[in-house]
């Protein structure tokens, strides 16, 4: 029971965390905003550890085991996160979780054709109803425009989503869902590897997270101010080279900075706690039918904070993938 308590709320504190960070879009991008709740993952996980006494297994474990770990977390974290929040930024929250949650699907996937695991024929009847699911979303139009906050030097306009900003939503959510799969596959892997060479039982995740977590904020600080960052386009359509960090640390408002800190603290510091409570005493096929409810909380959270709203075809199409989710985690 404490499990599915655990579950559920850390569902609410994801759900609550990513309709925050949709309010600070109009002046942050979304590597911006995976970069900052990474660095707050980094400094929960650092404290811990200091306060688990765990900080010291990081130096012994073995290279090839931290190269998996940086592999899990360059596909999870990096590409994964990145994709998820690109996605939220063209198709809102709901949707963008909705489809992104297939990963399960794809993780079992990999499981049949890399790791030798048995057919199922449940997977067909999953892949259909996941694709309708998907259809449904495709096709369904806002019911009003959303009204973006404004920016320090921008006037505020409704934004309505086109079909190119969906097509590229759903490609990020897909690519979030795939990179997650390979992602988790990876660091369920490390994470035994860990617990097998130093008995670290509910602290493995906490010692592959102090690995992860940097290594990603590191990746993560490299494509914000040295990449992407570097090149910006003016009003009149030439492009100005300069540096990503004044423009980010002028150019964003008060409001953005409020709201990035608290669905930072709630979701990668609460939400990771819960996540990983959750994930031990629930059990994985527990957790993975609970997490499959965490867009109806954002449905519901968006709808509140943002005043976003999404046709019925668009909520039949969440509930239709939702199902499709849940038979591959069940069977």
């Amino acid at each position: 029971m404490l499990g599915i308590v655990f579950a559920v709320s850390a569902n609410f504190v994801f759900a609550v965390s990513n309709v925050f960070f949709r309010k600070t879009e109009h002046d942050t991008s979304p590597s911006m905003i995976n970069l900052f709740r990474t660095s707050v993952g980094v400094l929960s996980f650092i404290l811990i550890a200091f306060f688990t006494n765990s900080i010291s297994i990081v130096f012994l474990i073995p290279l090839d085991l931290i190269g998996l770990l940086i592999l899990s977390s360059l596909l999870g974290q990096v590409m994964g996160d990145t994709s998820y929040f690109f996605s939220q930024k063209y198709i809102g929250p709901t949707k963008a979780l909705t489809i992104s949650l297939t990963y399960p699907f794809f993780t079992i996937l990999i499981d049949i054709f890399f790791l030798n695991a048995s057919f199922n024929a449940f997977i067909l009847l999953s892949a259909v109803i996941i694709s309708v699911g998907v259809g449904l979303i495709a096709y369904s139009k806002e019911k009003k425009a959303e009204r973006r906050p404004k920016s320090p030097n921008q006037t505020e306009q409704p934004h309505i989503s086109s079909r190119k900003d969906t097509a590229l939503g759903i490609i990020f959510a897909f690519l979030a869902s795939i990179s997650w799969a390979i992602g988790i596959t990876i660091t369920d892997l490390s994470m035994s590897k860990i617990n097998d060479l130093f008995e670290t039982e509910r602290l493995t995740s906490v010692v592959g997270s102090l690995i992860r977590f940097p290594i990603a904020a590191i990746v993560l600080l490299v494509i914000n101010y040295s990449l992407y960052g570097l090149i910006k386009r003016k009003n009149q359509g030439k492009i100005e080279l300069r540096i990503h960090l004044t423009y980010q640390i002028r150019g964003r408002s008060i409001h953005s900075w409020l709201w990035l800190i608290a669905g930072a603290l709630i979701g990668t510091s609460l939400g990771a706690y819960l996540f990983t409570e959750a994930a031990y005493l629930a059990g994985a096929v527990t957790m993975a039918i609970l997490v499959s409810t965490g867009p109806l909380f954002t449905l519901i959270l968006n709808l509140i904070i943002n005043k976003e709203r999404i046709t019925i075809l668009g909520f039949i199409g969440v509930l239709t993938t939702l199902l499709g989710i849940i038979i591959i985690s069940l069977f």
